[in-house]
Formats: structure tokens, sequence, C-alpha cells
């Protein structure tokens, strides 16, 4: 689970959430900062399906550990986290 205003996961007591139903997370490749070097956000992805936004998906913290150009790791929640 991660909160807003942070850029890690935290232990939480399933139990005592709330399920709702989760806004899409759409990337915008501009907002994104696609080819903007260090200042394109960390978790937009490419594939044969298009651009994806892999904040909240099982490649998380494969992106967060791993060395790109990408620099910025958000902590404003989606969508506040497309800056450009």
């Amino acid at each position: 689970m991660v909160y807003e205003n942070t850029n890690c996961g935290l232990g939480t007591n399933r139990n005592l959430l709330e399920v709702i139903t989760e806004e899409p997370h759409i990337p915008d490749i501009e907002k994104c900062g696609a080819g903007k070097g260090e200042e394109c956000c960390i978790f937009i992805t490419v594939s044969g399906k298009g651009f994806m936004c892999e904040r909240f998906s099982e490649l998380r913290d494969s992106l967060i550990f791993k060395t790109m150009n990408a620099k910025r790791d958000p902590i404003e929640p989606y969508p506040e986290c497309m800056k450009f």
C-alpha cells in the first residue's frame, strides 16, 4: 500500500480498509515527462499496449530500484503526479 505524499510502501492492516473503485491510471506522455531525461516519471513504460503507468502494478518496486535516465519518483497522487 502506498499512501499520499509518500513514495514507499507501508505495512497496512487490510482488514481496516474499504474497497473503492480505483480511477484507472492513464499516462499522458507529455505530462509524465517522456523525453525529458531525469525529469521523466520512473513509472511510465511502453509496451505493445502503448504507454502504461506502472506506479501501482507488479513492476513498481523493480522500477524504483532500476538504474535508468528517468529519476522522478512522484509523491503526489494520480493525476497530480503529472507535472508538465
